[in-house]
Formats: structure tokens, C-alpha cells, sequence
């Protein structure tokens, strides 16, 4: 839902941004946030990011519905092996939580990239009206960590909650 609501404002945040936009677009930037190449501004040039935008999310989506259409038993994760030989009703409670990652890792992935594409779609708007207020390295890399940060927290905490689980099934592991 949040994610339905953030691409929809997006798209939302584009248009609005597009009516307002001088006549030179800002495409480019170095690392410092100067711009290094403009374009003429035309429906193409700014709508541009957000079709490729549009069309990534839905390729995302059908790769994780993929993934999750390949079944439990196709994916790689901590303890596969001690868990899969369990008996198919002990497996329920992993087979949960890996769904349950899965369809979290989709949603955090695509929230990722959409908060990028904002933060992009707002420096773009303020490089063209001068309005810079922040370096769009720092943002882009600090959100990228965040999302790493959060992706690898995830994996541990269902890797120790297999661990803990499994011991359940298996006490002297």
C-alpha cells in the first residue's frame, strides 16, 4: 500500500514539477551535484526516468512473484538442508517466515528505489530552478546504506530465529 501511494505521488510530483520547469532541464550531474549536461524541456526528457521507473518496478514485481512461484524448495537459505529433511508439517513455520522475507525483501526493494528516484526527481527539479540545497551523492549513498543495512539485519534475524527454531527439532545441533 505505502508503495502504491509513493509511486502514485511520484508520478504526481513529476507532472506538477513539469509545468514549472524553465525551458533549459538539468540531466546530468557529477559527483559534486554541478550539472554537466541540460536538455531542452520536452514530455521526454522529464518523464523519461519515471516510464523506466515504471516499467523496472513491474519487472521487479514479476521476478519476486517468479521466486515465489519456484517454491519453497528452490530458494537458498540459511539451514535448507536440516530444515527440508523435517517432515512437511514442521516445515510450515520456515516455510512462513522464507514467505514472508521474500514478499518483505520485494516491498523494501521497491520502496528503496523509489525513494531514490524521488530524491532524484527533487534535486532535478531544484538543480533547473536553482534551487540546490543538498549533494545528491551524499543522499543516494546514504540511502543505499540504509537499505543494505536493513536487507543484511533481516537475513540475521531468520537466520538465528532458523538456528533457534530448528534446535527445537533437533536439540543436540
Amino acid at each position: 500500500m505505502l508503495n502504491s501511494i509513493l509511486f502514485l505521488s511520484y508520478w504526481v510530483m513529476m507532472i506538477f514539477y513539469y509545468t514549472n520547469l524553465p525551458d533549459q532541464i538539468p540531466v546530468h550531474f557529477d559527483l559534486s551535484g554541478e550539472v554537466t549536461r541540460t536538455a531542452d524541456r520536452s514530455i521526454g526528457s522529464w518523464f523519461l526516468v519515471p516510464i523506466i521507473v515504471t516499467f523496472s518496478g513491474i519487472h521487479t514485481i514479476f521476478i519476486f512473484w517468479a521466486i515465489i512461484a519456484a517454491g519453497f524448495e528452490s530458494w537458498n537459505f540459511p539451514e535448507k538442508k536440516r530444515i527440508l529433511a523435517l517432515s512437511k508439517d514442521d516445515q510450515a513455520y520456515f516455510r512462513k517466515v522464507m514467505n514472508w522475507f521474500v514478499k518483505h525483501l520485494l516491498h523494501t526493494t521497491i520502496l528503496f528505489i523509489l525513494i531514490l528516484v524521488i530524491a532524484v526527481g527533487v534535486y532535478s527539479y531544484n538543480a533547473a530552478t536553482g534551487n540546490i540545497t543538498f549533494p545528491l551523492s551524499l543522499v543516494l549513498i546514504l540511502i543505499t546504506i540504509l537499505y543494505l543495512v536493513h536487507i543484511v539485519r533481516q537475513y540475521f534475524l531468520i537466520r538465528n530465529n532458523f538456528r533457534k527454531q530448528l534446535r527445537l527439532y533437533h536439540p543436540e545441533s
